[in-house]
């Protein structure tokens, strides 16, 4: 997608050979001796460079993979250093290294990160040493890491040396497929607009219909990049199936602990002990990472009691999957993931489905299907609760939107299920069956935890509808027992399928979890984090034990400092959903009203970010908001487009989310209070206008 920059580029940019390579550079030309994980590696040497801010994934890069990579020149002879250029991804940890033998090197130079995107132009003239074995090793880095010239001189540079820039800037099919892909998001995103507010209004019913329809099949059809999916790697998010699968599956050996120790153990078996080594292994008790040796050690085995069989075919399993690993990743980069961290009874259900299979590429095409049921069930929720606008604006929110897209978990393994359980819980509210709807929000609570928020503000209308009464009315009744009837059945079904122990287990994860800070997370917590030397870019240093250590305490110490604003704003979101159930507003509208309670109360990844779909119905009623969640869908694709850096878009996604949370509030302050007091009973859907306030249909 950031190739539709590089090419606007290309197009003003004349190219040519600016200047002629130096002959004092040292690595003319040369070839390492030895590499680990770096590709293309003639193309490190070969004096040619392209344009400062080119795309990493350029094919001038050569292309890093895997962590703790490196290529080894030999000079052949002891020779004097004086002055050092690369060329580099700008933000991924790059060092130089030089010895005298080729075994034991010396650390002379860790290229410094630089914020603007992109492969970048970097040199140091400062040198006086001697050696004869140059290393470039990349410790650490995004999921593009490159380098497309490394040089090296014996004199003393006054200024960067001049080098002939590629005469024609390359870019993969890959890569051009992936740009075409976003532009044409960002149209549907636009012929939506178009079609609901300006076309659909003036049609009649069959022909609205007819529209409507075709603009969900497009929306979600834009979902899966117009077929294109993950491009060469194809329908299925190997790393994160690998992750549900083998641990659903796996769950009574390896809980939520044990994965990456017992793959470790499962490929020591299998004779690649050195690859399991040179990696790092995140101990997913309490989130800590050692090099891959520790997993040899007593402290690092594998804890899990298989039986022979299960251990057959735990490894049988193993096996298939890193077979199927993408291209630039293998099972040992997935060492330094956080493991699986699915509710209990997410992970009973798919433990009832995985139990009797076996990983293959064709097993996790069908399981990614679940996906898509669950997204079609969604837009069918809401179109049968609340009309074609709000169906046709979710299914386009779901296809468009970057923060969420395919690229993240996209044929995974059914990480929808609680969105569908989500919307149909709001539309079975809207259509006057609080049991069943209190049941499904519930169960999207149950499926990924924070819907438990939706939950609790039809919660809070049952109990205000009982204070206000003075009684237990019938409809609050069939709410709670809906809820009560829900978790005990979730609960017990979790605790009889996984084990009771698993519940306590996954409150450690969550606690452990909540302490991860990451790049892509959206919510009020990132707001209140943002400040001037507070990015991950400045203070992640590779020379730390736990390299984000330092940026961790800085964005956690604005957050202390913020954290009456944070309060504040909690407050006020909780003040919005009461003051709307007190005003008389049905349940489904309590619930909606609950997204700017959880957009301010925690930060989640950004793929969980679909949820801005449960606002659509409030969106569609207080001022016809639902267009500025269609604005802010097809703004995250435009933004990722042309901000590389990661962090970055996500702390501008959660500004403007910020402003569109208070526009909300502003809108749902204002329209209640402006509209008289109704009298109700103990039948919300018998009585008033309000109970009975309809979606905005334009």
């Amino acid at each position: 997608m950031r190739n539709l920059l590089v090419l606007l580029i290309l197009s003003i940019i004349p190219h040519g050979s600016f200047a002629t390579t130096m002959s004092a550079n040292l690595l003319d030309s040369i070839k390492p001796i030895r590499s680990k994980g770096v590709s293309n590696q003639a193309r490190l040497t070969d004096g040619s460079i392209t344009y400062d801010g080119a795309n990493a994934d350029a094919l001038e890069g050569s292309k890093i993979e895997g962590l703790r990579s490196y290529a080894i020149w030999d000079l052949k002879k002891i020779t004097p250093i004086k002055s050092i250029f690369i060329q580099a991804d700008n933000n991924d940890n790059y060092s130089i290294l030089t010895s005298m033998d080729g075994h034991k090197f010396q650390k002379v130079w860790s290229v410094p990160q630089i914020t603007d995107p992109g492969l970048r132009s970097r040199y140091r003239n400062d040198f006086d040493i001697e050696a004869r074995y140059i290393k470039l090793e990349c410790t650490r880095g995004d999921t593009y890491k490159s380098v497309s010239e490394v040089q090296v001189f014996s004199q003393q540079l006054v200024s960067p040396p001049n080098i002939e820039v590629s005469a024609q800037l390359e870019i993969s099919d890959d890569a051009i497929e992936e740009g075409h892909a976003t532009s044409m998001q960002i149209l549907v995103g636009i012929f939506v607009l178009l079609g609901l507010f300006v076309i659909y209004p003036r049609l009649n019913k069959k022909r609205g219909f007819i529209l409507a329809l075709f603009l969900v099949v497009l929306s979600l059809f834009s979902w899966s990049k117009f077929g294109r999916f993950h491009g060469q790697s194809g329908v299925v998010q190997t790393w994160d199936t690998y992750h549900y699968f083998m641990s659903s599956k796996y769950f009574s050996e390896i809980g939520y602990y044990d994965l990456y120790r017992c793959v470790a153990k499962a490929q020591r078996e299998d004779g690649f002990s050195q690859d399991v080594d040179n990696h790092m292994i995140r101990d997913l008790d309490d989130n800590s990472v050692h090099k891959g040796t520790w997993s040899a050690t007593h402290e690092g085995r594998c804890r899990a009691d298989f039986t022979k069989e299960r251990w057959i075919e735990f490894k049988k399993d193993v096996r298939a999957y890193k077979k199927i690993f993408p291209v630039g990743l293998t099972i040992f980069n997935s060492f330094g993931d956080h493991g699986f961290n699915a509710t209990p009874v997410h992970g009973a259900w798919l433990h009832l489905v995985t139990s009797f299979l076996t990983v293959s590429q064709t097993v996790l095409i069908w399981l990614a299907q679940l996906d898509i049921i669950a997204i079609i069930l969604t837009v069918i929720a809401l179109w049968w609760g609340f009309g074609p606008i709000v169906a046709v604006s979710a299914a386009c929110i779901i296809g468009i939107g970057y923060e969420w897209g395919y690229h993240w978990i996209g044929g995974s393994l059914a990480r929808y299920t609680w969105l569908a359980f989500a919307a149909s819980g709001l539309a079975l509210l809207k259509k006057d069956k609080p049991f069943s709807g209190a049941i499904a929000l519930t169960v999207s609570g149950l499926l990924r935890l924070f819907p438990f928020v939706f939950v609790g503000a039809i919660g809070l209308y049952a109990i205000i509808n009982w204070i206000k009464n003075k009684k237990l009315d019938d409809y609050s009744k069939r709410i709670f027992l809906g809820v009560f009837l829900s978790l005990f059945i979730g609960i017990n079904f979790a605790g009889i399928t996984l084990g009771y122990s698993s519940l306590l287990d996954f409150a450690n994860v969550a606690k452990v979890h909540s302490k991860v800070f990451s790049l892509n997370q959206m919510g009020l917590p990132v707001v209140t984090r943002t400040a001037e030397g507070a990015r991950a870019i400045q203070l992640v240093s590779p020379q730390l034990s736990d390299s984000n250590s330092v940026w961790k305490q800085v964005i956690t110490n604005y957050q202390v400092k913020r954290f009456p604003l944070w309060l504040a704003a909690v407050c006020l979101s909780m003040f919005l959903i009461v003051y709307v159930i007190i005003k008389g507003y049905p349940p489904w509208l309590a619930a909606s009203a609950g997204g700017p309670l959880l957009f301010s109360l925690t930060v989640l990844s950004s793929y969980d970010y679909v949820w801005l779909i449960l606002m659509l119905p409030l969106g569609a009623v207080f001022h016809k908001r639902i267009k500025w969640l269609l604005y802010f869908s097809i703004f995250t694709v435009v933004n990722a487009t042309y901000i590389s850096d990661i962090e970055m878009q996500h702390i501008i996604n959660a500004w403007i989310l910020l402003g569109i949370m208070i526009m909300f509030a502003k809108d749902m302050y204002s329209e209640v209070s402006d509209t008289p007091k109704l009298e109700t009973t103990s039948n919300p859907s018998k009585v008033t206008k309000r109970d009975n306030v309809e979606v905005v249909e334009q």
